[in-house]
């Protein structure tokens, strides 16, 4: 590996694991691509002596967010989009993320707290997986804005006077993005946060 690279494409690698210290001689490394690999476990070590900021691991086999936090001060941007993951849990030591992309997994529940755990967070890509319940989103108590791409989840596949109900008690600071349907017609979560139908 080019030990003075700062940013790294193995992109469509036939990587199978990311073991303990592979990149401990990549000082200088910031940006990490490692899409369309085999993917199914990272060492929590695996980035140990590194400063990266982003890391794209979108369409791979994880079914877990690796525990990354030997480089929770430097990471910013977490991509992993496409895998097979159902539990999101180590997201919360990585206190310096501000975009979070895990669309296409298969994300049920979050932890209550993760909100509070991410304050740089302001942008989440969480659409099209499995998520049933906005209830992570009530606690947050977000001082700036925050996109919240939600689609093509259970919870807002119809738009329900519950859902419109869920979205109107939620901080005006989360904005979320998705539709949902009305019978035959579907309608922006946006427009249903106003809409009156529900009187």
């Amino acid at each position: 590996m080019p030990v003075n690279a700062t940013r790294m494409n193995l992109e469509m690698k036939q990587i199978t694991a990311v073991p303990a210290n592979a990149f401990s001689q990549c000082l200088h490394l910031v940006e990490l691509i490692m899409n369309n690999n085999l993917i199914t476990y990272v060492d929590e070590d695996a980035f140990t002596g590194t400063r990266i900021s982003i890391i794209n691991m979108n369409s791979n086999q994880l079914t877990a967010v690796p525990d990354l936090s030997v480089i929770k001060e430097t990471l910013i941007n977490l991509y992993m989009k496409h895998n097979k993951i159902t539990d999101i849990n180590n997201v919360m030591l990585l206190t310096n993320l501000e975009i979070l992309l895990i669309g296409e997994n298969s994300i049920s529940s979050m932890d209550t707290d993760l909100l509070a755990a991410l304050p740089s967070l302001n942008t989440f890509g969480l659409y099209d997986n499995h998520v049933v319940s906005l209830d992570v989103f009530l606690t947050a108590t977000q001082n700036k804005r925050m996109t919240i791409y939600i689609g093509g989840n259970p919870i807002v596949q119809n738009c329900t006077c519950n859902l419109k109900n869920t979205l109107q008690q939620l901080n005006k600071k989360l904005d979320f993005i998705g539709s949902c349907q009305v019978g035959t017609f579907t309608m922006s979560i946006q427009d249903l946060r106003a809409e009156s139908m529900c009187l």
